[in-house]
Formats: C-alpha cells, sequence, structure tokens
C-alpha cells in the first residue's frame, strides 16, 4: 500500500498501480480532469479505480472514464450527491487504439 498526496502527485514516476482510490475528492472536490493523466498512465492494465464523481457533474466525468475501461456503478456517496463507481482499466493495446 503506497498512500499518495495529490499536492505531491509525479505522474511520470507513478507507473504500475494496481488500484487508485478516491473517495470525494478526485471528480467530486476537485476536477476529474486535473488528474487523468495520472489515471491514464499510472493505473495498470488490468487496475482499479475507485471514484466518487459528483452527481450534478457525472455524464462528462463517466464519458471520460468510460473511454478506460469497463466502468461499472457501486452506489451513492455523499448523501446522494455523488456516484461511487469502479473502473477496470483496459489493455495497454486497446487503450492506445482508443
Amino acid at each position: 500500500l503506497r498512500l499518495v498526496d495529490a499536492a505531491d502527485i509525479d505522474a511520470a514516476r507513478l507507473t504500475g498501480i494496481d488500484m487508485a482510490v478516491s473517495f470525494l475528492s478526485c471528480g467530486y472536490l476537485f476536477p476529474l480532469q486535473r488528474y487523468l493523466h495520472l489515471l491514464r498512465h499510472g493505473v495498470r492494465s488490468g487496475g482499479e479505480i475507485l471514484i466518487d464523481v459528483r452527481a450534478a457533474r457525472a455524464t462528462e466525468a463517466l464519458a471520460e472514464l468510460s473511454r478506460m475501461g469497463t466502468l461499472v456503478r457501486i452506489g451513492p456517496a455523499a448523501d446522494g450527491r455523488a456516484l461511487r463507481m469502479r473502473l477496470r482499466t483496459h489493455s495497454r493495446a486497446r487503450h492506445a487504439a482508443a
């Protein structure tokens, strides 16, 4: 287990991540766009991302995340103001073609 503070992210050094988790932060308090590079390139093929997406902005965020892999809604979060999602990333070959 390696915990990383978003303020200290060096996306070029963080690779081979098995699972990235962000509850009520990335995609909720902070724009998903800010972290997409890390999520796309840092999480390994077949890795997973658990993330809360603000319900009011879910359409755009879920479209972006679904390009990266298989997206499943786990349930609500933040008293219904967010959607808790699980993403299993595609293989790199498929990801590169997308």
